[in-house]
């Protein structure tokens, strides 16, 4: 019980205390009047992209793998379960609200876990390709038009580092058990390695970084393009780390730390905060009026299984 209660209650102790932090460092009537400077029209159009973003391509995407999977599941099937199953996974610690996903295609669509876990799985790793690939896009293009310099030059190593880094952890004895229990998902490449699958991916990642683009030109803030390629993808993986609440004041902080060159500390903070609430609240909200039905179906089709084994029994 403790263990699930420190589980529950680190989250949103480390996101009061990196606020906590970043309001005593940031007066908050500057970041106030910035963002009741902000263009209002630009706001607005962010959360509608994030949505598509995170809801309809994402689904999308996640229909076709599970297609080359076997699992027979049409995208408006993908949508509602990815929307509904939003708000579980911001809600819940370590990213553990993803088993609503499994629970779901286990009881309703009859698809094996191991195959289901696969796929989410999957669809991290074609996001950390996807972000891995705008960054090296942002470093070709600061190298293109400003030459390589000192900053240029530590950069590239740091990312290889992360790589090689990445490449350790994937040799852990428990990732090694995961990755031979789902080999023959990984063997079958139609799954991942085609057109759509990739182009959905790259579209993903670049709107990501482009509701960025969007927020900072609301806010009156220049940005290099390089700048956006290479830190916002890094801002993203970071963030997701399950360690505050919808990555809240780790986004923050981060920008704070990446664009501090580029705009007053007050109007990076209203940046970051109306990044968070654009691209990870709204959505999740939105999402909210579709979580009960997502849950009952699941709860319902799990007491009829069991009602049926009872009566086998």
């Amino acid at each position: 019980m403790n263990k699930e209660f420190i589980k529950t209650s680190l989250p949103i102790l480390v996101t009061l205390l990196l606020f906590a932090f970043l309001m005593k460092k940031v007066p908050l009537d500057q970041m106030y009047l910035a963002i009741k400077d902000a263009n209002l029209w630009i706001i607005c159009l962010v959360p509608l992209i994030s949505i598509v973003n995170g809801f309809v391509i994402s689904s999308f995407r996640w229909k076709l793998m599970l297609n080359q999977m076997d699992c027979k599941i049409s995208f408006y099937e993908a949508f509602f379960i990815k929307a509904a199953s939003d708000p579980i996974i911001s809600a819940l610690p370590l990213k553990t609200g993803e088993i609503s996903r499994i629970l779901y295609l286990r009881n309703i669509k009859k698809f094996p876990v191991e195959k289901s876990l696969f796929s989410i799985f999957l669809e991290y790793f074609l996001n950390m390709c996807g972000v891995s690939f705008f960054i090296l896009m942002g470093l070709s293009l600061e190298s293109f038009q400003i030459g390589i310099g000192a900053g240029t030059r530590a950069k590239i190593p740091i990312f290889f580092l992360t790589v090689e880094m990445l490449k350790t952890f994937l040799d852990h004895p428990w990732i090694t058990k995961f990755k031979h229990n789902i080999k023959q998902c990984f063997d079958n490449k139609k799954i991942y390695l085609n057109y759509p699958v990739i182009s959905l991916t790259l579209i993903f990642c670049f709107l990501e970084i482009f509701c960025v683009f969007l927020l900072t030109k609301a806010l009156g803030i220049y940005i290099p393009l390089f700048k956006l390629f290479v830190y916002v993808p890094m801002i993203i993986v970071i963030s997701s780390i399950p360690i505050s609440i919808f990555g809240l004041g780790v986004r923050e902080g981060l920008i704070l730390v990446f664009f501090l060159n580029n705009a007053p500390p007050e109007t990076l903070l209203a940046l970051g905060i109306l990044y968070s609430f654009c691209e990870h609240i709204i959505p999740a909200v939105a999402g909210l009026c579709l979580t009960s039905l997502f849950v009952r179906k699941i709860m319902k089709k799990n007491n009829c299984n069991a009602t049926t084994l009872s009566r086998v029994s």
